[in-house]
């Protein structure tokens, strides 16, 4: 493993934090909240955005505009499972859902849940360092002094990574606190 290899899996553990934040709800309406949702239809599970064009056509609508008309009970009760506090209304080719504002106590539980996603990217990024040190300290051909090296460069990666993680995670937060 090389300094390219270990930021590839930084980037990955960034890229994962990145997907975990991308779905949690905020003041402002985003369509990933419902992309990804989880729909049985055809005899598998297939995501929302495989099944319909999903828009925001205001600050507190997501419309979805399912292809084929004769599964939109399915994605209805898809959304519902979802258990996301949603009321999803069947409409003249689409579904409406009327998103409520958050609560104060629940942006509070979200921006708990960033937290603990940062947590772990966190975890994930000292583990990927701390097996490439492992990786450094066995290697018998490798002198005492570029290993010293070598540990000040990842540290400074790592500590790179870190800003960058904390960056997303004070911006979510506040996209969350704000009303």
């Amino acid at each position: 493993m090389d300094e390219k290899d270990i930021k590839n899996k930084m980037d990955k553990c960034l890229t994962a934090f990145i997907d975990n934040i991308k779905v949690i709800r905020s003041s402002r309406i985003d369509t990933s909240i419902v992309a990804g949702i989880n729909i049985d239809v055809y005899g598998a599970k297939m995501r929302l955005n495989q099944l319909a064009v999903i828009s925001t056509p205001d600050q507190r609508t997501i419309l979805v505009e399912v292809w084929d008309r004769t599964v939109q009970d399915d994605v209805i009760k898809g959304i519902l499972a979802a258990n996301m506090g949603f009321n999803p209304v069947k409409e003249e080719g689409h579904i409406r859902i009327r998103v409520p504002e958050l609560s104060k106590e629940r942006r509070e539980e979200l921006i708990k849940l960033v937290a603990k996603y940062e947590e772990d990217a966190k975890i994930a990024l000292r583990m990927v360092r701390q097996n490439y040190m492992d990786e450094i300290k066995a290697d018998s051909t490798i002198s005492n002094e570029e290993r010293n090296s070598i540990q000040t460069n990842v540290d400074k990666i790592i500590k790179d990574y870190n800003e960058r993680l904390f960056v997303l995670s004070a911006s979510k937060k506040e996209e969350i606190s704000r009303v």
